[in-house]
C-alpha cells in the first residue's frame, strides 16, 4: 500500500506536498514514530537532538519533533505553547514562542515552524537572556543558547519550552 502523501503528490504531478497537506495528514493519522512519518511518504531530514527528542526538517518551513521515549517534556512544551496562545496576559510572549501546527500531548509529536539558527550568540546574548527571563516568569526554565533561534524578521524565538512547571494531562 502506497503512503497517503504519495497519492497527493502523484495527483498533483511534480508539485511538492504542501505544509497544509502535511498538517492535515498528521491530524488524521497521528504518527508516533519516525517510521510512521516515513510511511506517510515524507522524508524527514535530521537536524538536531535534545535530552528527550529528535528534530527533523520536513519542508523549508516546518520541523517535526519526535520523542525518544515516554518523556513528559514534549507534552509540557505543547501545553506551554497552547497556554501562551490562549491567555491574553501572555500575548507579549507570542513573538518569542514557536508556531505550532500540530501537537499531540499523548505521543509528544509536534509539527512546528522552522527557525534559522543564530550564527553569533555574542550579538544577541542580552536579548536571549531577556527572552529567557520572560519565559522563566511563567515557569519555563532551562533555556540556554541552543534553545533560541531567529524568525524571518530576526525576532528571537525560544524553540524548546519543554522544561516547565506546567501540569501534564493524563489524557490527550
Amino acid at each position: 500500500m502506497k503512503p497517503i502523501l504519495y497519492y497527493i503528490q502523484k495527483w498533483r504531478g511534480d508539485i511538492p506536498v504542501t505544509d497544509n497537506q502535511i498538517i492535515a495528514v498528521f491530524n488524521e493519522r497521528h504518527p508516533e514514530t519516525l517510521k510512521d512519518i516515513q510511511a506517510l511518504g515524507l522524508d524527514p531530514q535530521f537536524i538536531g537532538t535534545g535530552s528527550s527528542r529528535k528534530v527533523y526538517r520536513l519542508t523549508e518551513t516546518m520541523v517535526v519533533k519526535i520523542p525518544y521515549y515516554n518523556s513528559t517534556q514534549n507534552a509540557q512544551e505543547i501545553l506551554v505553547i497552547e497556554r501562551i496562545n490562549r491567555e491574553s496576559e501572555l500575548e507579549h510572549l507570542r513573538p518569542h514562542t514557536p508556531e505550532m501546527f500540530y501537537g499531540n500531548k499523548k505521543t509528544g509529536v509536534s509539527l512546528m515552524k522552522y527557525y534559522k539558527p543564530i550564527s553569533s550568540y555574542a550579538s544577541v546574548i542580552r536579548k536571549t537572556e531577556e527572552v529567557g527571563q520572560l519565559f522563566f516568569q511563567i515557569g519555563v526554565y532551562d533555556l540556554g543558547g541552543n534553545n533560541f533561534r531567529l524568525d524571518t524578521d530576526d525576532t528571537i524565538v525560544a524553540v524548546d519550552l519543554g522544561c516547565a512547571n506546567e501540569p501534564v494531562p493524563e489524557n490527550d
